[in-house]
């Protein structure tokens, strides 16, 4: 596979296989140090919290700052998807095929299968010349084009039509489409060592990454001038797909699409299943990456914006269009205000 070694990751065995990886090549650091992040209160008191990480990271790779261990290896799940989309956009550009910022914007997406993701997805596959039934991640109330991962699937099969291989097959983490993602996230985010992987929701690989690399690939995805030469294009193409589709990304009305829409073009963001979360900012030039232990994303939102105003990047706009949810109230069955949900993350 290319000189490549892949280790295969179940959940019962992943601190065993990423410890044997320390063993064999004594440059991951997999302590996590973690520290809580988000406090959740009851009158007075803390009565739970939530323990995580969080890296940000200039596209030079110079650490902005950190709060646990930024080398930590984390499963970024679909915010991985815009690096993912790398090899597809840079070889469709490659053969004088650029694609519309709508077929870019839903192979980055974890959309919700309403009717204008799915009109996007139809149309990334009639690009590809494939079918609905091709697309190995199952279906979601009786279609596959309603599935949350239906795009990034599509744009592994248009990689597959563009280079002449053939499209079944396309998840196994050794088919061409899957190697060529591979080549794109050690290179575009500066790791070299072995990808751990194992497979996502959807079926297809998804890669291991220490929270620091995982960063700097979105610091550079918002930068791309600053990205390696060969990705600038294709980084470039994908940063103006996400702000100008933000209601493909996720849906309509939600956080992250209100959150990209109101930064005016300074902001790429993208979730990830077990409270993973990527964002690119352009001014200052930062990528952030944050990681809740427990999986659990009641608190994200705070976190995030306590990130962005650690950066001086929130904005009152951003704040309106958002509600400004640093601090989330709860309240309890009679209406009372009974504690709220904080970040603590400075």
């Amino acid at each position: 596979m290319n000189g490549r070694v892949f280790r295969r990751a179940g959940c019962a065995a992943i601190v065993m296989a990423m410890a044997s990886v320390v063993g064999l090549f004594g440059q991951v650091n997999l302590d996590p140090r973690s520290e809580v992040i988000v406090e959740v209160t009851r009158g007075e008191l803390v009565e739970s919290c939530h323990y995580g990480r969080i890296v940000a990271i200039a596209p030079s790779g110079e650490l902005a700052w950190a709060v646990g261990n930024p080398h930590s290896l984390i499963y970024p799940r679909s915010a991985l998807k815009p690096i993912q989309a790398l090899a597809t956009v840079m070889m469709a550009q490659e053969q004088g095929a650029d694609l519309a910022t709508d077929v870019i914007a839903i192979m980055c997406a974890s959309h919700e299968g309403e009717d204008y993701h799915q009109a996007a997805v139809s149309k990334l596959l009639a690009r590809a010349g494939a079918s609905e039934r091709e697309l190995y991640c199952g279906a979601v109330r009786g279609s596959r084009l309603c599935h949350n991962c239906s795009g990034k699937h599509s744009g592994m099969l248009l990689q597959a039509r563009i280079a002449g291989n053939p499209a079944d097959g396309y998840w196994r983490v050794d088919h061409p489409v899957q190697m060529r993602i591979q080549t794109a996230i050690q290179e575009f985010t500066d790791y070299h060592e072995p990808l751990i992987w194992a497979p996502d929701g959807c079926g297809v690989p998804n890669y291991a990454l220490p929270m620091d690399r995982l960063a700097l690939g979105y610091a550079r995805l918002a930068n791309p001038d600053r990205a390696p030469e060969k990705y600038r294009r294709a980084a470039d193409a994908i940063r103006r797909a996400m702000q100008a589709h933000p209601e493909l990304i996720s849906s309509k009305n939600s956080f992250d699409a209100a959150l990209i829409e109101s930064a005016g073009g300074n902001l790429i963001g993208k979730t990830g299943a077990e409270a993973c979360y990527g964002l690119g900012l352009s001014e200052p030039a930062l990528g952030i990456v944050v990681k809740i232990e427990d999986g659990s994303t009641r608190g994200m939102n705070c976190v995030l914006l306590s990130e962005l105003e650690r950066a001086r990047a929130l904005t009152d706009v951003m704040d309106q269009a958002v509600g400004d949810k640093r601090i989330t109230p709860i309240t309890n069955s009679v209406g009372q205000v009974v504690g709220e949900i904080r970040s603590r993350s400075r």
